[in-house]
């Protein structure tokens, strides 16, 4: 049966940006507990080497200058990029310190230029996390609450008030934010490996289709509009009166929160499995913050609606409407008869008593059905209400009862972060026992938060396949293995029935980084195929050359009866990143191949082919006799060994024959 037509075709880029503002990293190389990047020129780019310690950073888990790809696009996204060592290989010589950049190495950075012709700034850079941090406390405080302030309360931002003056330094802030994202790159990820960006047209191409500069944009053109009014109004010309409701495009940003309060929302609800540093001071749990967050959202909720509330009154005049019939207001600001009407309440309630009066409502209206002190008057302000209402019902009502059942119910995934929160806390006990250096400790945190948390979480791939029924699990290993089946030249020449055969006896393999998936000198009773990650060869401890998807490792096995030196694994391979072999017990299949004895010498031929390219450009000699016994392997040639083989299965066909006819006249 001819599989070419069913290799699955590769899928569509499904990644999703984040051009949210990275927060702040451990303190500067000075007192940073990783090791400085290190910079080489390679092929016309720059490499740029961060320690994973860097990735720890628990803010950075949150928000991040990230976004990740499907295989398809990893190598186009990644081109001339520089490789990050947090794809976390974890070679023996990753954690050694690294040497701090030479002047050249700094010189040669800048050649990396942005569509402004300006130099590219790394997002591991200190100053950007430290530029993004304050990026983020702006997003978190003014645009949550100065801006719908400034638009309930109709400030006009062309009078130097305390909220013209944040109006416009932050527009001053948003502006430089803007022509700065262009001017720093982004980190690549698939597979547990990151590469950090630095083409000037990639980055603006991203930040352009991630929807960030639409964003930007948006933020700044109240700025722009306020500049302009201020000088108009300097100059003697009339202001439009709805200036000020430009401002309502900055809450946009509040969108730019929600990735971060999905992820405390997430690693909460799994138990704390780590603290949150903020400049080497306040540590916080991640129950505690998100404590805060639930505390958070429910501040900036409560102050939406207070201002919305008085906007409503505002727009309807003020005159009839809930402001001129609340009894304090009345007792307090109004005539002897307590009448209230719009000059009245311009004249003399306080700006400030009204916001809390507001926010009063809102709060009385959201957790209960309100107090019954502040009813609304108007149509507008009924309508309000009732959205407050059901506002209040849905946030308070199913999404914290649903948190709480979600909580107290003792799920299997419960459990299993119960498991995960326990490794965690037994890692950090054993890290300070140990007393390691504080950089490696970040290294092995790194590696248990980011890679061991990971492969937990995927669960066991084999028992999945191992739950499927024959026909289903044939069909599960076709889909993922048939390409490397189809493109290797160690099995593309076999027939469809012996590939299907090799299918039915393959087991699913899933390894981390950094692990070896078979040492040299082992007995050679198995061979590989991998279909996803990368692997180095290494021989006597020395690494050689690097090989990707598709491969096969270890098919040196099926050479067993060629050379007793193939009884075991020549060379070791090791995992640079999370692979996903395929495993073949070289036992069965040399059993299966004595239904098919031409493809089995095919199969042999096509072996020592693969072995012998892959030593053959190796930085150091063979052993003498592994030398002698290769060469004189090689000079036989697949033709050779082929022709010898197919003489040995004819004269033990003749033999068979001749017992045969033996047999029968014996008989």
């Amino acid at each position: 049966m001819d599989r070419s037509d069913s290799v699955p075709s590769p899928q569509p880029v499904e990644h999703q940006p984040s051009w949210s503002d990275v927060p702040v990293p451990k303190g500067p190389s000075k007192h940073a507990s990783c090791p400085s990047p290190r910079m080489s020129r390679m092929s016309g780019s720059v490499t740029t080497t961060v320690h994973p310690a860097q990735d720890y950073d628990p803010w950075s888990q949150f928000v991040s200058r990230t976004f990740s790809v499907q295989r398809r696009d990893w190598e186009k996204w990644t081109s001339d990029s520089a490789k990050v060592s947090a794809d976390l290989r974890f070679s023996s010589g990753l954690l050694a310190p690294s040497p701090s950049p030479n002047p050249a190495d700094r010189r040669f950075r800048w050649g990396h230029s942005s569509v402004c012709g300006l130099p590219i700034i790394s997002p591991y850079n200190y100053y950007y996390h430290k530029w993004a941090f304050i990026i983020l406390l702006l997003d978190l405080s003014y645009a949550a609450f100065v801006v719908p302030i400034g638009v309930g309360f109709s400030v006009l931002n062309t009078q130097w008030t305390w909220v013209a003056v944040c109006d416009f330094v932050a527009g001053m802030m948003y502006t430089a934010n803007m022509f700065l994202n262009l001017h720093v790159g982004f980190v690549v990820t698939y597979n547990l490996q990151k590469k950090v960006v630095l083409d000037g047209k990639k980055i603006a191409r991203v930040y352009i289709t991630s929807g960030g500069l639409l964003l930007d944009i948006l933020s700044v053109i109240p700025w722009l509009a306020q500049v302009t009014l201020i000088i108009a109004a300097a100059n003697g010309h009339k202001i439009p009166p709805l200036q000020h409701s430009m401002q309502v495009l900055r809450l946009l940003r509040l969108g730019r929160l929600s990735h971060l309060l999905r992820r405390v929302f997430m690693e909460s609800i799994g138990g704390a499995t780590h603290s949150f540093q903020i400049f080497g001071v306040v540590v916080i749990s991640t129950t505690w913050l998100y404590v805060m967050q639930i505390l958070y959202a429910m501040a900036v909720v409560i102050n939406l609606v207070g201002c919305l509330w008085y906007w409503t009154a505002s727009t309807e005049g003020i005159t009839n409407t809930w402001i001129t019939h609340y009894a304090p207001f009345q007792n307090q600001y109004g005539d002897d008869d307590g009448y209230l009407d719009k000059k009245l309440v311009s004249q003399r309630i306080p700006k400030a008593h009204l916001y809390l009066t507001s926010i009063y409502w809102a709060l009385t209206t959201i957790v209960t059905v309100g107090y019954g002190d502040i009813t609304p008057y108007t149509a507008p302000e009924q309508g309000v209400a009732i959205i407050v209402m059901i506002v209040g019902i849905l946030f308070f009502g199913i999404l914290l009862g649903s948190i709480g059942d979600m909580l107290q119910r003792a799920t299997k995934s419960a459990r299993k972060a119960a498991i995960l929160r326990d490794k965690m806390a037994n890692v950090e006990n054993w890290l300070r026992n140990r007393m390691f250096p504080k950089a490696l400790r970040n290294s092995i945190r790194a590696y248990y938060a980011e890679v061991w948390i990971r492969q937990a979480e995927e669960g066991d791939e084999e028992a999945f396949f191992t739950d499927l029924p024959h026909s289903l699990r044939h069909e599960a290993v076709w889909h993922l293995t048939s390409r490397a089946l189809l493109t290797l030249p160690l099995f593309r020449g076999l027939e469809a029935s012996v590939q299907e055969a090799l299918v039915n006896r393959m087991r699913p393999r899933r390894e981390l980084p950094g692990r070896y998936i078979c040492q040299q000198g082992e007995a050679a009773a198995r061979l590989w195929i991998l279909t996803e990650g990368r692997v180095a060869v290494v021989m006597n401890g020395e690494e050689g050359q690097t090989e990707g998807d598709p491969a096969v490792l270890g098919e040196t096995a099926l050479l067993q009866d060629q050379s007793p030196h193939f009884n075991s694994h020549p060379l070791s391979f090791r995992t640079e990143g999370a692979c996903t072999l395929w495993e073949l017990d070289a036992a069965e299949v040399m059993v299966m191949f004595k239904q098919w004895p031409h493809m089995w010498m095919k199969l042999q031929a096509a072996a020592r082919t693969s072995f012998f390219s892959r030593v053959a450009n190796w930085p150091r000699p063979w052993p003498p006799s592994l030398a002698i016994e290769l060469e004189t392997l090689r000079s036989a040639g697949p033709e050779g060994l082929v022709a010898l083989m197919t003489e040995v299965r004819d004269l033990l066909m003749d033999v068979h024959r001749v017992v045969n006819i033996n047999r029968r006249v014996t008989e």
